[in-house]
């Protein structure tokens, strides 16, 4: 009670110490000093290149102030205790200091700011922090409205376009729903087997016997050969000592189905190959043997219309315009690739659909794509999708965007299927496979936002039958071209 009435006494605040001209100047060059330290480091961080905001606060301000800064202090504390760390020391280093003429005053008058920024802090800290959370989650509910509305497609997406493909052991025909599905062929496998892919007319398929099942799905090999659908019968091996489960699904069919192109990424001899397979004959083709191989994976496709065979190696885009007549030689003339040199902005070949080339990129090789707002579930992707028309795929021209916003990463090098003239299907992104809607350029995910009773924004998965959706359960669909 002494200390606290002492304070209150007119005589403690005399001319010998307050009122003092020399406490103001000290004030007042404290304070500019905080400031041309704050600006300095303005100055550093936009040298180096980085958030000015951070830089200054992570290596300024909490620097002077690191047990404050561990408990976690207001912002607007920042500031002000800094500034008077500053007084202290340029009264203690002063030859006239106050703080050491009047030591017991000093010490009870910062003993007492002390305690009541400490006060302060675990009185106002919890009610701050609330009130940045309940910014952060209305900023994250307006991103929320803002996404739905510009770049996601609500409702299930259809097609008039029948589509193949297997599931177990029994290939299908039906429309993108998956509704009342027409079972083509079930075909006898036992447990070890599976089926990988199925042609576009429904002739053939691929099936796998698995030889290594404890190595987990990702490097299980196997043994895999062609089969007719009508009657399993043989028709070729496509077995490579090196070829792992998962590449089967880039095992890839020609339009009129005399063809199948696959990719195998080796693991013993660190050799990647592109292999051409002609069905009915049963010979192959390597169109590139690349002993470079590496952890980029390259893509391929073919074209809808003709026998074009697109893909990319050492991130250029080539086609092969020749294969029939290399196939009527027996493979005994070399092939004729043509190097599409003005897609280099594709991150690597995607499809050629309905006289159009389409292809992945990013923000980052797509010189004229313009930022957009900040949204929190676009700013850490990149990956858009742009397109070529048939007549210019040989020419300079500039691609058309096709997505409205870059909705997925490509670290996870995406890969694209066709569905039909509104919509294809990209796979291998982190948020699993999305639709595109060519028309539109937004997205159906298959997926919704639900608010948590903590305010947390997730993304819960719809329950539905799309057979694009479900392509995980067995072979990704592709168009059907056999009888309806």
């Amino acid at each position: 009670m002494k200390f606290f009435a002492s304070i209150f006494n007119p005589r403690f605040f005399s001319n010998s110490f307050f009122e003092k001209r020399k406490v103001l100047q000290r004030v007042a060059r404290a304070f500019w000093i905080y400031v041309a330290f704050i600006l300095s480091l303005a100055i550093v961080g936009s040298v180096l290149s980085v958030d000015v905001g951070i830089f200054v606060i992570f290596f300024g301000v909490l620097g002077q102030l690191c047990i404050l800064s561990c408990i976690g202090p207001p912002p607007f504390f920042i500031p002000i205790a800094s500034a008077c760390l500053i007084f202290i020391v340029l009264d203690l280093r002063a030859e006239d200091s106050i703080i050491l003429k009047h030591k017991i005053r000093a010490a009870l008058i910062i003993i007492a700011v002390i305690l009541f920024f400490l006060g302060g802090i675990f009185i106002v800290r919890p009610m701050i922090r609330r009130e940045i959370a309940d910014r952060k989650t209305e900023r994250l509910l307006q991103d929320v409205e803002y996404y739905k509305r510009e770049y996601l497609e609500i409702g299930e997406p259809t097609s008039s376009e029948q589509f193949i493909y297997a599931r177990d052991n029994r290939i299908m025909v039906s429309t993108m729903d998956g509704k009342n599905p027409r079972i083509i062929k079930e075909i006898p496998l036992d447990e070890a087997k599976k089926i990988f892919s199925v042609s576009p007319k429904g002739t053939y398929y691929i099936a796998t016997s698995i030889n290594n099942r404890q190595s987990g799905a990702a490097d299980t090999t196997g043994s895999s050969e062609v089969r007719t659908v009508a009657d399993n019968t043989f028709v070729m091996s496509i077995t490579n000592l090196e070829l792992l489960q998962d590449e089967l699904k880039l095992c890839k069919w020609s339009f009129d189905e005399q063809f199948l192109a696959c990719q195998y990424v080796g693991r013993t001899s660190k050799r990647e190959r592109l292999v051409l397979f002609k069905v009915a004959g049963g010979s192959t083709e390597r169109v590139y043997d690349d002993p470079s191989w590496g952890d980029t994976w390259r893509n391929f496709t073919w074209s809808d219309e003709n026998l074009d065979l697109f893909y990319d190696q050492d991130e250029k885009i080539y086609r092969i315009d020749n294969i029939k007549e290399m196939s009527e030689s027996g493979f005994t003339i070399p092939q004729h690739r043509v190097l599409l040199d003005h897609l280099a902005p594709c991150f690597n070949t995607g499809i050629y659909y309905n006289k159009t080339f389409y292809c992945v990129t990013t923000t980052e090789r797509l010189s004229v794509y313009q930022k957009l707002p900040d949204n929190h579930f676009t700013s850490t992707n990149s990956g858009l999708i742009i397109a070529w028309n048939a007549a210019s795929i040989d020419k300079t021209n500039n691609p058309t965007l096709v997505t409205k916003a870059p909705l997925f990463s490509t670290s996870y090098s995406p890969m694209l299927y066709p569905i039909d003239g509104v919509y294809i299907a990209i796979y291998g992104t982190y948020r699993g496979s999305f639709l595109l809607n060519l028309q539109t350029g937004k997205i159906n995910r298959f997926q919704t936002f639900i608010i948590t009773e903590d305010k947390t924004v997730i993304e819960k998965d719809v329950e539905n039958t799309n057979i694009f959706n479900n392509a995980f359960e067995g072979t990704v669909p592709v168009p059907y071209r056999g009888v309806p």
